[in-house]
């Protein structure tokens, strides 16, 4: 093999290798952004607000869902938290994983913040250290307004005819001076991250309505994204051809 090839094959080599590097992170392969495909989330919603509710970290404004009906989330990115669009409702949203955990009230917000809300990262020391956050947020230190009981165990959950190998976080904040403690469940599967069933509500009494969000997940869902996928070869293609270029006008 002459010079041009070995520099050739280098750096499209190279290029794979980043392209492929970008995305191999903690977050399951079924869930992560690919060149060929658009991935997307759903999720069956058992109960909603009964009146509209504000995204306010989301910034997708007032939102309202009828009951049954199906929220999704299309994945754009998957890096140190999940981006993508969030579909509920009367609401489509660009936004990440942790404002809809804020918005959603997917989680526990204390002096330590634990948001894990639609996806989690898999693996064993990915999950001891949300388990470790998840139990941090409800501690019952001074100042803590969301001190608590935080459980967490695994458990094998079935919807439908599939049986899910999921870790289950169950919090029940203290008794507050008005309205009802937030309440919170979330189960998620331990293969894929994605949030298997979640059943969370709070009210902080007169003159604010109560909170409640249930649901429940559906599938995952893969269209071809072939227009993706020849920009991506172009693109080796065109870095392939550059080096050799070069590799052409050095030696002259």
């Amino acid at each position: 093999m002459n010079r041009v090839s070995v520099v050739a094959a280098a750096a499209l080599v190279l290029v794979l290798t980043m392209s492929i590097g970008g995305e191999v992170k903690a977050f399951a392969v079924e869930i992560s952004p690919a060149m060929d495909r658009t991935t997307t989330v759903n999720w069956r919603m058992i109960r909603t607000p009964q009146n509209a509710t504000n995204a306010y970290w989301s910034y997708g404004g007032f939102w309202q869902a009828e009951e049954d009906g199906i929220m999704s989330f299309v994945v754009a990115d998957a890096q140190a938290d999940i981006t993508g669009e969030l579909r509920l409702g009367n609401m489509t949203v660009t936004t990440n994983d942790t404002m809809i955990a804020r918005d959603l009230t997917l989680g526990v917000w204390g002096i330590v913040e634990f948001s894990p809300g639609l996806f989690i990262e898999i693996g064993n020391s990915h999950i001891q250290e949300l388990n470790d956050t998840a139990y941090a947020s409800a501690q019952r230190v001074a100042w803590n307004y969301l001190n608590g009981t935080m459980l967490s165990h695994y458990d094998n959950v079935t919807l439908g005819e599939t049986e899910y190998e999921c870790i289950v976080f169950e919090y029940q904040q203290d008794q507050t001076a008005a309205g009802t403690p937030q309440h919170t469940t979330l189960v998620y599967s331990t293969s894929t991250g994605v949030l298997v069933h979640a059943n969370t509500s709070y009210h902080f009494g007169d003159p604010f309505e109560p909170y409640g969000f249930e649901i429940e997940f559906m599938s995952v869902d893969y269209a071809d994204n072939l227009p993706g996928l020849l920009i991506g070869l172009t693109v080796v293609i065109l870095v392939c051809a550059a080096a050799i270029v070069l590799v052409i006008v050095r030696k002259r």
